[in-house]
């Protein structure tokens, strides 16, 4: 009888889940749901330019763990308010890594921006800016 050979994949995943820990992300339901809401601000700085967009905001926050997964970002304008939504997707019945996703981008603001006063909105977070 020949010995067990394990894939040096598993037993790479073995440990990597032995030292890093895992959280199991399931409901009690024990469906597969999906969950979507805005991640977490951490800081948004408004930087204006004259470059071809000529204002963006930095944005910083959370993402979460491995169960999470960040969606596309949209962006949407009404005269000088503009809103911006980051969101993540929560698999709920999946394994993850306890580590911390970060978010750290520059996002620039569409459509023109003649002299005036703006309002920006990420995900509840307002700052307020002029163009000279």
């Amino acid at each position: 009888m020949q010995p067990l050979r394990i894939p040096r994949i598993h037993v790479l995943f073995a440990l990597v889940t032995i030292l890093f820990g895992t959280t199991s992300c399931q409901s009690g339901t024990g469906h597969s749901n999906v969950v979507i809401e805005p991640i977490e601000i951490d800081s948004v700085e408004v930087i204006t330019s004259d470059a071809p967009s000529p204002v963006s905001v930095h944005v910083t926050g959370r993402v979460g763990d491995s169960c999470w997964a960040l969606r596309p970002v949209e962006q949407q304008r009404s005269g000088d308010r503009i809103t911006i939504s980051i969101t993540r997707t929560l698999l709920q019945n999946g394994i993850c890594q306890e580590l911390l996703q970060l978010y750290d981008e520059v996002i620039p603001l569409q459509g023109k921006f003649p002299r005036g006063t703006y309002e920006v909105t990420i995900n509840n977070v307002k700052r307020s800016f002029s163009v000279p």
